[in-house]
C-alpha cells in the first residue's frame, strides 16, 4: 500500500508517512516493525535532510521500530548518528523533534 502511494508526489508521500507511523501503533508482529525500519531507511536515503516534515516522520518511525525490535549496539549507534544529523538541520519540524 505505502510503496505504491509514495511514488505519487511529495504531498502524498508526506501524508502516507504520517499514516504509516500512526498505523504502526497497531503492528503486532516483529516483522512489521522490521519492514517499517527498512522502508523508512530507504526513504531517508532518497530524501534530503532539509525536508523537515518528512524527516520528522522518519525519525519517529525509526525510533519506534528500533525500540520494538531491540537493535544491537552498532545499529543503535547508527540510528543515533542519523537522528543527530537530523537535529543539525535548521528546519522547524526538525528543531521541534530534537527539543522533545
Amino acid at each position: 500500500m505505502f510503496d505504491n502511494n509514495l511514488e505519487r508526489g511529495a504531498d502524498d508521500s508526506t501524508y502516507n508517512l504520517g499514516q504509516l507511523v500512526s498505523l504502526s501503533d497497531l503492528f503486532v508482529e516483529r516483522e512489521q516493525y522490521e519492514w517499517m525500519l527498512d522502508f523508512l531507511l530507504d526513504i531517508y536515503k532518497a530524501h534530503p535532510p532539509e525536508d523537515g516534515i518528512v524527516m520528522q516522520y522518519i525519525n519517529v518511525g525509526l525510533s519506534k521500530a528500533g525500540a520494538v525490535i531491540g537493535l544491537d549496539s552498532s545499529a543503535i549507534e547508527k540510528l543515533m548518528k542519523l537522528l543527530a544529523h537530523t537535529c543539525r538541520v535548521e528546519s522547524p519540524p526538525c528543531t521541534e523533534f530534537c527539543t522533545c
